[in-house]
C-alpha cells in the first residue's frame, strides 16, 4: 500500500511539474511573440497575426501566418507577401497583400499590390527589396486565441494557474517529504521497540537462568551429608 502511494504522489507531482511548464511557455510566448501583431523572425521565419480581412478569403482576421525569406528576384505575380508599408501614413507598418503586378520605378523593381477582398490595387509601389517574406502556411483564427492570452484575462489564467500548480508541487512536495519522515520515525520507533523487546527476552532468559542456578544451589544445600559425600 504505501509503494502504491508514494508512485501515486510522484506521478502527481510529476504531472503537475508539466502542467506549470506548459502554462509558463505560454506566459512567455504570449509576453514575446506576436507583439503587436507579430512574433520574432527566428532564422528569417515569422509568425504574423492577420488584424484585417483585406485578403480575404485566402487570408481573414485572426489568422496567423508564417512567412519565409524570399529571393526578391524569385517573386512572382500572385505571391502572398509581407512587406513594409510604402505608404508614409503606415510607415513602418507590415502588410500582407497579393502581388497584382510588377513595374519598373527609379532605383530597381517593385510591384504593384493588392488585397484579394479589395475591388482596387493599392496606391503606391512597392520596391522589391521591401519584402520582409512570403506566405507559406495558415492557422485559421489561431490569433484570436493569442489575442485571449494577451487580455487581462488571459495573463491571469496563465499568471496565475501556474503559480497555483507550482504551489501545489511544492505541497505535494512537502507532504511527500513530511509523509516520508512520518514513515521512517514509525520505522525507527518499531525497531527500537523491536530492539527493546529483544533485550526484554534476553533479560528474561538470563534471569530465568540464574533462578534456576539458585534453585539448583538451594537443592545442593539440602541434601544430607551423606548424600553430599557418600562414602566408599
Amino acid at each position: 500500500m504505501r509503494p502504491l502511494l508514494l508512485r501515486g504522489l510522484s506521478f502527481l507531482k510529476r504531472l503537475l511539474f508539466i502542467l506549470s511548464l506548459l502554462s509558463l511557455l505560454f506566459v512567455l510566448f504570449t509576453c514575446f511573440v506576436l507583439q503587436k501583431g507579430e512574433g520574432p523572425a527566428i532564422a528569417g521565419y515569422s509568425l504574423l497575426s492577420v488584424q484585417s480581412d483585406s485578403m480575404s478569403p485566402a487570408l481573414e482576421a485572426g489568422d496567423i501566418i508564417l512567412t519565409r525569406p524570399v529571393d526578391p528576384n524569385a517573386l512572382k505575380e500572385g505571391d502572398i507577401v509581407t512587406f513594409f508599408s510604402p505608404d508614409p501614413a503606415r510607415s513602418g507598418e507590415k502588410v500582407t497583400h497579393r502581388i497584382h503586378h510588377f513595374i519598373q520605378i527609379e532605383g530597381g523593381s517593385a510591384f504593384i499590390s493588392k488585397g484579394d477582398a479589395s475591388s482596387s490595387l493599392d496606391l503606391y509601389p512597392v520596391p522589391v527589396d521591401q519584402v520582409v517574406g512570403i506566405c507559406i502556411a495558415r492557422f485559421p483564427k489561431l490569433g484570436y486565441f493569442f489575442q485571449f492570452l494577451r487580455s487581462p484575462l488571459g495573463y491571469l489564467l496563465l499568471v496565475v494557474l501556474p503559480l497555483f500548480l507550482l504551489l501545489c508541487l511544492q505541497l505535494i512536495r512537502l507532504f511527500q517529504l513530511l509523509f516520508q519522515s512520518h514513515l521512517q520515525e514509525v520505522e525507527r520507533r518499531q525497531r527500537q521497540q523491536a530492539q527493546i523487546n529483544r533485550e526484554r527476552e534476553q533479560l528474561a532468559d538470563t534471569a530465568a537462568y540464574y533462578r534456576f542456578l539458585i534453585r539448583q544451589l538451594e537443592n545442593h544445600k539440602d541434601l544430607p551429608p551423606e548424600s553430599k559425600n557418600p562414602k566408599n
